[in-house]
């Protein structure tokens, strides 16, 4: 991936999820193509090909017309629409488990029981403990997911003036969470343009994101079934876009901020690999 593929892939994102005003360059077909394919290995798609229909209609010739009636047919059946809430009645059914440590999970059970027979009880701050969870989840398992990111932006921007920020502060701490949390509301700031007004609990900004991100996702392994000089034919986007493997990260990269979390799922990994074996 190109240094332009990266900047179109978050300008679209910006645009798409946080209704961002943006500037597209323009790129070759190919380029096109990857960025399509990254965004697909991403899972964010859906938010990538509906954008760039969109800014096709307001800004002419940016995007090849070729590429945009490629993908207009898989995008006719798709909303974009982000991952469904959970309401005040999935919370008082539990939460399912979200960490490989029993006392990080049975705690996070009890923050969430105890906010559901609150007095003062926050639905919007469940959801988005949720939310932020999931996301740290994922970062612990693969490394930055940018769904997830944008699951927490988007809670954070239609929802911010409802959520309480006291509570995020205090339960992400309790579950030795708070460094995780800040590295996550980092690339919101960094990569996203999101202010610390708008992300109270984060503890400091981690600087370079936008950089490290691109140099991730650079590092990609792209088997791409196309070369930059092939005639691209107008065939489905599904057709091009083949498997792609998002680059590999280990829990240890994020050790020194859950390391009662990252040793119990070093752990929990060695003994599934043992069980593996003894089959």
């Amino acid at each position: 991936m190109t240094e332009i593929v990266f900047k179109n892939f978050i300008s679209l994102l910006s645009a798409g999820a946080f209704f961002k005003d943006v500037t597209l360059e323009p790129m070759s077909r190919f380029k096109w193509y990857q960025l399509l394919r990254v965004a697909s290995a991403y899972n964010v798609l859906d938010i990538i090909t509906l954008e760039m229909i969109r800014q096709a209609s307001k800004r002419a010739l940016i995007i090849p017309q070729e590429v945009i009636s490629s993908i207009k047919e898989e995008t006719s059946d798709k909303d974009g629409a982000l991952v469904k809430e959970k309401t005040y009645e999935d919370f008082v059914r539990g939460v399912d488990k979200k960490f490989s440590n029993f006392f990080i999970n049975r705690r996070m059970n009890k923050l969430i029981s105890n906010e559901v027979r609150s007095i003062d009880l926050s639905v919007p701050t469940l959801v988005f403990m949720d939310k932020l969870s999931d996301c740290i989840n994922e970062f612990l398992i693969s490394g930055p997911n940018f769904r997830s990111i944008i699951e927490v932006g988007v809670s954070l921007r239609t929802k911010g003036d409802k959520i309480d920020f006291i509570k995020i502060s205090e339960w992400i701490r309790s579950l030795g969470m708070n460094s995780m949390a800040s590295i996550i509301g980092s690339y919101l700031i960094e990569i996203f343009g999101f202010t610390l007004d708008e992300i109270p609990f984060v503890d400091r900004v981690d600087s370079g994101l936008y950089s490290k991100t691109f140099k991730l996702l650079k590092n990609s392994r792209n088997n791409f079934k196309i070369d930059d000089t092939s005639e691209i034919e107008s065939v489905k986007i599904r057709e091009l876009i083949g498997p792609i493997k998002r680059p590999s990260t280990t829990v240890f990269r994020y050790f020194m901020r859950c390391p009662i979390e990252a040793t119990s799922r070093f752990l929990s990994n060695i003994s599934k690999r043992l069980s593996n074996i003894e089959e």
